[in-house]
This record gives structure tokens, sequence and C-alpha cells, in this order.
């Protein structure tokens, strides 16, 4: 049965009753929010009668407009009151609830954090009256940021390496960019007269310069082991925490394989 219009000032309606103007959104978590505005006929008492958080759309007005899944949330601050003409207050409430369509939905994005190493030609070559500098260069190690939500709080570490670390194709990096194996083409020059010891991949060579000669190098580089690495766990209690928005970054480690040999000048 259809509720009578509201008579401002009456007390013929009580409780909160569903005004025009409510909008639904849903944010990069997936949660999704319904800012219900209404209307109360006894102003003075307005806080009196605010519902407590967690509790349901149909709880609050007494019908299903709004599924159940929707619940009351307070963390963004309690229902705003505004004092209307002839004793009635509007109220806003926000009810929230997982997107049915973003349930069990990671929104993964990417970023990169540059890793300052040293060279790394330094671990294998060793020289006499060279120019060799031994350079700090940055090196792109990949990030990735996740957002979802979920019913149950994350625990930090719980799970052992399994939760603290993802290898390749694993369900918690899925989304995440590959992360091959990155060779650097290094060259450097050594003046006449220098003497110079490599690993050529199979032994270690010793190289006298009869001239300025010009040396290049690949740098290799392989993602941690490990796979990526968990840095930051973080979730926001919603709906007096029947769900929670969660935000994690995870980081991939490069480290230095080795140097291999390409080529010498002359």
């Amino acid at each position: 049965m259809a509720q009578d219009p509201i008579r401002l000032g009456s007390a013929a309606v009580t409780g909160f009753t569903f005004e025009s103007g409510s909008a639904v959104s849903t944010d990069q978590y997936g949660i999704q929010t319904c800012a219900v505005r209404s209307l109360f006929p006894a102003g003075e008492s307005v806080y009196n009668s605010l519902p407590s958080e967690g509790v349901s759309f149909a709880s609050v007005f007494g019908n299903s407009y709004l599924p159940s899944s929707f619940l009351l949330d307070f963390f963004e601050g309690a229902p705003g009151v505004e004092y209307q003409d002839a004793k009635v207050a509007r109220v806003t409430f926000k009810f929230k609830r997982i997107d049915p369509l973003f349930a069990n939905r990671r929104i993964v994005t990417v970023d990169s954090v540059i890793n300052y190493q040293n060279n790394a030609l330094s671990q294998v070559i060793v020289f006499t009256n060279g120019l060799f500098q031994n350079n700090v260069f940055g090196f792109p190690d990949p990030t990735a940021s996740v957002t979802y939500s979920t019913s149950t709080a994350p625990g930090i570490g719980t799970g052992g390496l399994s939760s603290l670390y993802a290898l390749p194709g694993s369900s918690n990096a899925t989304g995440f960019p590959a992360v091959p194996d990155i060779p650097i083409p290094y060259s450097f020059k050594v003046v006449r007269g220098s003497v110079i010891s490599y690993w050529d991949g199979t032994t270690f060579q010793t190289f006298t310069a009869n001239a300025d000669t010009t040396f290049i190098f690949n740098l290799n580089f392989i993602a941690n082991p490990r796979g990526w690495q968990l840095v930051k766990l973080k979730y926001d209690p919603v709906a007096n925490r029947n769900f929670f928005a969660v935000e994690e970054q995870w980081r991939n480690f490069y480290s230095f394989l080795g140097a291999q040999f390409v080529s010498h000048t002359p």
C-alpha cells in the first residue's frame, strides 16, 4: 500500500520517508553507495531516532525499494541533517554494498619505481690503468596497485609466503605486467696499455690493450625469483565491518645476474 504524502509538521507520519534526489555510484574498490535523502517529521528528536550503522535499508524505511544488501555506513561520518520548515528534518543516509558487477573483481593499475644500482660490471671486470667508470644508474622496478572489496578483512602474512609473494601466473598476480629478464647493453673504453680481465661466458680472459679499446657487454637482470612482493596492505571497514574496501601495493625487484661479453674494438 502506498504511503500518504508527508504533511509538513504533522505527527500523522512517523519515521523516515524516502525522498526523490537519491543517487547510486560505485567507486574504484567496487563499493556501491546510495546516498538516500529522507524526511523526518519531528526535527527536535531526529538525532534520537537515527538508526545504527550496519542496518539494512529495509529496517530504516520499512520497504524493499533498495536491495537488503545495502547497509548503512558511517565511515565517512554520521548522516547529515538539514532542518526544514515546520519542524521537518531532511536526513541524508549513505547505504553501501559490494556492487554485484564488481564481486570478486580486482582492479589493477601499473607503475614503476626507480631502483638505483651500482654498475654491475665492477663485479666481473678487473683492470689496471683504464678509464673505466663505475657509474650508478636508475633501473625501473615494476609496481602494481590493486583495489577490490571483500566481506572478510584480509590478513597481513596470515598465509605465509603465499600471501606475501605472488609468482607470475598465480591468482594474486592476475593482471600484473610481465617481468622478463632484461639485458642492458653497456660499453666502456680503456686506454692503450691497460690490462683487463673479464669473463667471456666460459673462462676469464686477460687482455692487454695495444690501442684505445671499446668493450661491449650486456648486463643481465632478472626479476625476484619469489615473484611479486606485497609491500602495502590497507583496508577501510564499511557498514560496521560487514565488508571492506581493500588496497594492495605489489613490487617486483630486479637484481643483477651477470655480465655477458659481446665484443671489443679493436
